[in-house]
């Protein structure tokens, strides 16, 4: 993590507050001294690897305290992360890394108590060295995100972008060091900016969430108990598990100073629910996206939270400015459109140049850039925004934006598939789930784990569909030829009811 306030804040800490937790694990709190000394051992240990000054690496997002040790060490030495899920499919890794102009991915871990760094070599393909080098002007960090043509997009954030939502992190939800916020989001999920960096920076503690355990409702809603978390951020899946977990083990009101719901719609019955934990907490409609992090919040109490038939976006964060743009390229102060974003949190872009300027552009008379969320609203008559969906077969899955094309594209590759069809659909705990409509070919009908394992190999898991539909027969179509994915849905549920 390339980030010098970052850094000689984590130094400050190690020498003025070297007693105070830095990160609570389940097997110990690690004060901001033990963590400078870890860091200073992924130091040594990157020195004898002897790596080419300031290069662009992907370290394996472990959700564990020697890997926050080794990106800050990276950071130190002037190398950008590329953080990736451990589950990053075999087949997609290396068209991953070759967009950022990497060759190695470096795990981090501790053997007997010694900081160990584990160098893997993965074969990229036509690395384009200009690319890596714009990923290397003012890049702190690099994050994936879906991409339309089924293959992640790296995002290259800038150090000012960071440092910049640092401040508004702070001044927002209070920030300082007696705060505790929780961290159930993955590593290479943008969530950790808040949970985990932005509160390292101002001397706070960050209480892991240990991913093994993290859908055991009842371990989640006893570590909340344990350790008085004043910041909870999650999608709504979180807060379903949390309030399960609270109602079994006693349904205590929980006291929490800030409560952020991001990544989906949060459902009114589980709104209601969270206010009656939260009495006293302050809600936050939080949305934005991995290019832009953060761009609108809504503010509420308990009360106001739980009453919104839907949640509005809010108003944009401080800074930040947006406009909603119709199909013929119309700007809307009424009515649906498409949603442009335009924050001071907003990334470089992507590596891909290409790419990158089919979704950023720059605004001549307004001297800002804008950035095409693909997100489809509706402004209201008072001015209220709120979401309606995507434009582009995107949903959400656990908070993950989701292109369903990407999918059946995947599984079209399967040579006993001759056609697919993807949907969502709505679940209490999840939020959606992912069915497959599946056109078999004559031969042998595959199997629902064989799928789910070509899945896993080619997308996120967060992608991979959770229930498998075979036809025999030819999917329905509409009358212009394409398949009817309407029919295909209400054929599927009406045979499961």
């Amino acid at each position: 993590m390339k980030v010098r306030t970052l850094i000689s804040s984590l130094v400050t800490n190690s020498v003025q507050n070297e007693a105070d937790i830095a990160v609570v694990t389940d097997e110990k709190s690690w004060t901001y001294g033990e963590f400078a000394y870890l860091i200073s051992k992924y130091k040594v240990e990157l020195e004898k690897q002897d790596f080419v000054s300031q290069i662009p690496v992907a370290v394996t997002a472990r959700k564990t305290v020697d890997t926050l040790a080794l990106m800050i060490a990276l950071g130190d030495q002037g190398h950008t992360p590329l953080v990736v899920s451990p589950d990053l499919g075999a087949a997609v890794k290396p068209k991953v890394f070759s967009q950022a102009g990497i060759s190695i991915e470096l795990a981090a871990e501790s053997v007997s108590g010694n900081a160990t760094i584990s160098v893997t070599s993965v074969p990229s393909e036509d690395t384009d060295a200009e690319l890596s080098q714009i990923s290397l002007k003012d890049s702190p960090l690099m994050l994936t995100t879906s991409g339309t043509t089924g293959l992640p997009k790296v995002v290259c954030l800038s150090e000012a972008s960071v440092i910049a939502f640092f401040a508004w992190a702070k001044s927002y939800f209070d920030l300082k060091r007696s705060s505790r916020v929780l961290s159930y989001a993955p590593l290479n999920f943008d969530l950790s900016l808040l949970d985990v960096w932005a509160t390292l920076s101002v001397g706070g503690s960050v209480v892991f969430v240990e991913p093994s355990k993290a859908t055991n409702s009842n371990y989640l809603a006893t570590l909340v108990k344990e350790t008085k978390p004043t910041v909870i951020q999650g999608v709504p899946m979180m807060f379903t598990l949390l309030c399960d977990g609270n109602e079994r083990l006693g349904d205590d009101k929980l006291d929490v100073e800030h409560i952020l719901v991001t990544g989906d719609v949060t459902p009114k019955q589980l709104r209601k629910r969270m206010a009656a934990m939260y009495p006293s907490s302050k809600f936050h409609n939080v949305y934005g996206c991995t290019e832009t992090n953060d761009s609108f919040i809504h503010t509420s109490v308990a009360e106001d939270f739980s009453a919104y038939e839907q949640l509005p976006l809010g108003t944009s964060i401080e800074g930040s400015t947006f406009r909603v743009v119709d199909q013929d390229g119309e700007l809307k102060t009424q009515g649906a459109g498409e949603l442009h974003t335009s924050t001071p949190f907003l990334a470089q872009g992507y590596t891909d140049k290409q790419k990158t300027l089919s979704a950023f552009y720059w605004d001549d008379a307004e001297k800002r850039r804008y950035y095409r969320t693909g997100d489809m609203v509706t402004v209201e008559s008072d001015g209220a925004v709120l979401l309606q969906g995507r434009s582009d077969h995107i949903v959400k899955v656990r908070g993950v934006r989701t292109n369903l094309r990407d999918i059946e594209h995947v599984l079209d590759q399967f040579e006993q598939i001759e056609e697919s069809v993807v949907f969502s659909v709505p679940d209490e705990v999840e939020g959606v789930i992912l069915h497959a409509a599946i056109k078999t070919t004559k031969e042998n009908k595959p199997s629902g784990f064989s799928l789910r394992v070509h899945c896993s190999e080619n997308l996120p898991l967060t992608s991979v569909p959770q229930r498998f539909h075979f036809f025999d027969n030819p999917l329905p179509r509409t009358s212009t030829g394409k398949p009817d994915r309407k029919a295909i849905q209400n054929s599927i549920q009406s045979q499961e009811v």
